[in-house]
């Protein structure tokens, strides 16, 4: 009798769950419950197996899709009537002065150096002295002795004469202290001869100091602190040579050394709250010509975790210092020693000796290391792509200069920021052809590149609901429903076995 009443028991709970699952918002399934033959149950079957099966397919492969983070990248073109200037840093491609040259090679500071104050026919440089052709205005001479070995003695042993050199030199320049890598450098007054933005002279309040390990000297236009952050860069209301900065610099060639193997300025355009990377960026401009660098401004928004890039937000100085101090991380682990002539600051520093042939090969390999292997760059350094940049593409432009009009316009103005550098770094030397430098917007667009999610939360419930509809006619009330018979389905199976 109880095995009886049992039996009816659970004869009613599968009646019950057919009942159920026949009431189905699944048209398959539903269908399948309520098919009276073999045929239509089998066929009913199949319909619904393969439904189910082609929606978690379009499901799967909708999910590997979107779990890559793709973005799209949105352009637009913002027309303004006035953008906000950049920073430009000069310096002159002569880190040392000549008549220092001695001073560097004996490794002295600035307090145990004090140049002569005048030249006369020759000034002493490493070596012995360095006569020029025609007196103190004249090239030096060495430059023609140079060429003409060139022509009839063994040019390899002259290149390898010549790498000696610098390298003693740039291994002694390295290890001084800052003022005195800033006394022997070029100064404002001797390489900054005028200075007008917007039509308007300016004068050396605008332009701050900034030292390269590889360039000396530096010189920048329109920077703005950091910590500043109400301080508003220049702006420009026009677009064309007509608006922006001229300058009028003196290279000083007759104060160019032998190691120094071009003659001109190094211009870098950055963004007023960024350091300059001289070494990194910027663009060579040649002596005695005239120079338009024409800017088009470019933004970059990037998208952070999860999406490709991972982009980074920086402090105001960049992502550039971050690459420095990952080289330089790397190189004092594998090298024991750090590049000189890379700004990062690290806590107890001990700078590689370019006469260690050891220590500049193993330079060599970090930097290869770091170059080839993206994995180990990203793994080792964490320098991702910045979520904010601005960029600038530069065109270069040379032209002739009318000199004589160049020299009377700026002979008023020769003492520019002559209050600027300390008196002890003073002295005096020639004027030598000007070079003309003009930096303007050639035009007021202002590009921006925007990443976007591929797909959106709104795509995402769409892409998946319409699946579902599509293949199994659910609606998402109805999964609740479809969940809640599976349920009561697989309750009812497990009861029974």
């Amino acid at each position: 009798m109880e095995l009886s009443n049992k039996s009816s028991r659970e004869h009613s709970k599968c009646v019950m769950s057919c009942e159920a699952i026949g009431k189905s918002s699944v048209h398959a399934l539903s269908q399948l419950s309520q098919a009276k033959s073999s045929c239509a149950r089998v066929f009913w079957l199949v319909v619904f197996v393969v439904t189910v099966s082609g929606c978690a397919y379009q499901v799967y492969s909708f999910l590997n899709v979107y779990l890559q983070y793709q973005v799209l990248i949105d352009l637009k073109y913002q027309r303004v009537m006035a953008l906000d200037f950049p920073a430009v840093t000069v310096c002159n491609l002569n880190g040392i002065t000549l008549n220092h040259i001695d001073c560097v090679n004996k490794s002295l500071i600035w307090d145990q150096c004090h140049p002569s104050p005048t030249q006369t026919g020759s000034v002493h440089g490493s070596g012995g002295s360095v006569s020029y052709i025609g007196g103190s205005g004249g090239l030096p001479l060495y430059r023609t002795l140079s060429y003409s070995l060139t022509s009839t003695s063994n040019t390899s042993e002259l290149q390898k004469s010549y790498n000696e050199l610098a390298k003693n030199l740039l291994n002694r320049y390295s290890k001084l202290d800052g003022m005195s890598r800033r006394c022997y450098g070029h100064r404002l007054d001797d390489f900054i001869l005028k200075c007008s933005f917007n039509s308007v002279t300016c004068d050396y309040n605008d332009f701050e100091y900034f030292l390269s390990k590889q360039y000396g000297n530096c010189f920048t236009f329109n920077r703005k602190s950091e910590n500043d952050l109400n301080a508003k860069p220049r702006i420009v209301k026009r677009a064309g040579p007509q608006s922006g900065l001229e300058l009028v610099l003196d290279v000083g060639l007759n104060s160019y050394s032998k190691v120094t193997p071009s003659f001109g300025v190094r211009v870098v355009i950055h963004n007023p709250r960024e350091d300059p990377h001289p070494s990194q960026k910027g663009v060579n401009i040649p002596f005695g010509v005239e120079s338009h660098l024409s800017l088009a401004k470019t933004s970059f928004h990037r998208l952070t975790s999860p999406y490709r890039d991972d982009c980074k937000n920086y402090p105001p100085t960049g992502g550039l210092n971050c690459v420095d101090e990952c080289i330089q991380r790397v190189s004092m682990k594998l090298c024991g020693c750090a590049d000189p002539f890379l700004m990062a600051a690290l806590p107890k520093k001990v700078l590689c000796n370019l006469l260690n042939e050891t220590q500049t090969a193993c330079m060599g390999r970090v930097l290869d290391l770091l170059s080839s292997n993206v994995e180990e760059r990203l793994h080792t350094c964490d320098c991702r792509l910045p979520c904010f940049s601005t960029e600038y593409d530069v065109q270069l432009q040379n032209m002739v200069m009318n000199r004589a009009l160049v020299m009377r316009s700026v002979k008023s103005d020769r003492h520019f920021g002559k209050s600027y550098e300390p008196e002890e770094c003073r002295g005096e030397k020639a004027l030598m052809p000007p070079t003309k430098l003009k930096v303007f917007f050639k035009t007021l667009d202002h590009k921006i590149y925007v990443q976007k999610p591929m797909f959106s939360y709104s795509e995402l419930y769409s892409q998946l609901g319409g699946n579902l509809s599509l293949w199994l006619g659910l609606s998402f009330v109805a999964m609740y429903e479809f969940a809640e018979k599976l349920f009561l389905f697989v309750k009812v199976a497990l009861h029974i076995h």
